[in-house]
C-alpha cells in the first residue's frame, strides 16, 4: 500500500479547518472539514477525528476479523460516538456553539474499501481512465438534484452549493452512510474535502492523474490546481493505491 496526503489553507480562508488522518498499517483514512462560517470548525474536525482514532485503537484487534457487516456497524458506532463528543463539546462552551464537521472515513480490508460518510467531503475510486464517486453529498444541492428540481449542470454553480444538510456535532444523533466497494489492483482511493471538488471537476482530476508520474505528485498537483482555480476553501486530499504501485505515468516528454 502506498499513501500520499496533503492539506492546504487555500488562498482565501484565514485558517485551515480541515483535518486528516492516515494509518497505512491498519488501512484507515479519514478526512474532515470543520464547518466554514461557524465557530471553532477546526476544533470540531480535530475533535471528531481524534475521538474516532482513540476508538479505533481500542477496538481494531477485536473487530478486524469479524466480517464486513460487523466492521461497518463498528464504523457507524465510532462516528456516532464522535458525533456525541463534538455535540457535547459544542454545548459546553459558548465559544464552540454551532460548530460541526463533515467526515469521510475509509477502511481497507483486503480487496475491499469500507466507507462511512457524513456531509459533503467525498470518496472516489480512480480505476484506469475512470473516476467513480463512492459517496453522496448530504447537501441542499444534492437534494435538489435527487428530486429533479435542478440539473447536474445547474448544480455545479448553484449559489447554495455549500449548504450541507448533515454534519457531525450539530444534532444529538446522526445518520451515517455505510457502503462497501471493490478495491482492485492499481486502483487509487481518493478522499477529499469540498475545497478540492468545488475547484476541480472529475475530468480535471482524471487529467491530473494521467499526467503525473507518482502518487505524491498527483496529490501535489491536485492542491496546486485547486489554488490556481481560486483556492476559495481549505483543500485536503488523501490518495491510496491498492498495491504500493506508483500512478501510471502518461507525462508527455
Amino acid at each position: 500500500m502506498l499513501v500520499s496526503y496533503a492539506s492546504h489553507r487555500g488562498l482565501v480562508r484565514k485558517k485551515n479547518e480541515d483535518y486528516l488522518y492516515t494509518d497505512d498499517q491498519k488501512g484507515i483514512f479519514i478526512v474532515a472539514d470543520g464547518m466554514g462560517g461557524h465557530r471553532a470548525g477546526n476544533i470540531a474536525s480535530y475533535g471528531a477525528v481524534s475521538n474516532i482514532v482513540e476508538q479505533v485503537n481500542n477496538d481494531y484487534s477485536t473487530i478486524i476479523k469479524s466480517g464486513v457487516n460487523n466492521i461497518l456497524k463498528c464504523m457507524e458506532k465510532w462516528i456516532k460516538q464522535a458525533n456525541t463528543y463534538v455535540y457535547n463539546l459544542a454545548n459546553s462552551n459558548e465559544d464552540y456553539s454551532g460548530m460541526g464537521t463533515t467526515l469521510t472515513m475509509a477502511l481497507n480490508i483486503d480487496d475491499k474499501i469500507l466507507l462511512a460518510h457524513v456531509g459533503d467531503s467525498r470518496g472516489y475510486i480512480i480505476r484506469e481512465k475512470d473516476i467513480i464517486q463512492l459517496t453522496k453529498d448530504h447537501s441542499l444541492v444534492q437534494e435538489l438534484l435527487n428530486n429533479g428540481t435542478i440539473s447536474p449542470m445547474e448544480a455545479e454553480n448553484h449559489p447554495q452549493k455549500n449548504l450541507i444538510t448533515r454534519a457531525l456535532g450539530t444534532e444529538s444523533d446522526i445518520e451515517v452512510d455505510l457502503t462497501e466497494h471493490d478495491f482492485n489492483h492499481q486502483d487509487v482511493l481518493l478522499l477529499c474535502t469540498d475545497g478540492l471538488t468545488n475547484m476541480l471537476s472529475k475530468e480535471d482530476i482524471i487529467y491530473i492523474y494521467q499526467n503525473t508520474d507518482s502518487l505524491d505528485k498527483f496529490v501535489e498537483q491536485l492542491i496546486n490546481q485547486s489554488n490556481k482555480n481560486g483556492g476559495y476553501d481549505n483543500i485536503t486530499v488523501i490518495a491510496v493505491t491498492s498495491n504500493g504501485c506508483v500512478v501510471k505515468s502518461e507525462v508527455k516528454a
